[in-house]
């Protein structure tokens, strides 16, 4: 009679063990998928900001297409200030018939810089 109750003292801890690292490993990938679609999702966020804004960066810019930038820069900075006008950073500078070189700067996946210098 003991042993018989010894045996299923240790059954029942055993069983107990494993339930308990079952649920811990359950927590582990659970948690582990959230902070992976977590950063897919940073990801796109980053990609979708940038788009407003690549279409802009090179070497013969219109002076059209920099008035709609710092336009629009100035929508995006709103309510924060998220990108940094340098170089030409008012549109009543900037004149239709002149081209423009636009670079942008990347704080690590997004925009946060972009100067402006008239050809």
């Amino acid at each position: 009679m003991e042993n018989s109750s010894k045996a299923l003292l240790i059954a029942g801890t055993i069983l107990i063990v494993i339930l308990l690292i079952s649920l811990g490993v359950y927590v582990f990938v659970t948690n582990g998928n959230a902070l992976l679609s977590k950063t897919s999702n940073d990801q796109a966020e980053d990609k979708a900001f940038n788009s407003k804004l690549v279409n802009y960066e090179g070497n013969n810019i219109s002076g059209t297409d920099v008035k709609q930038l710092i336009k629009d820069v100035k929508a995006i900075n709103k309510e924060e200030i998220l990108v940094t006008l340098t170089g030409i950073t008012d549109s009543k500078n900037i004149r239709n018939n002149k081209k423009y070189t636009v670079k942008l700067s990347y704080d690590s996946s997004r925009v946060n810089e972009i100067n402006i210098k008239e050809n």
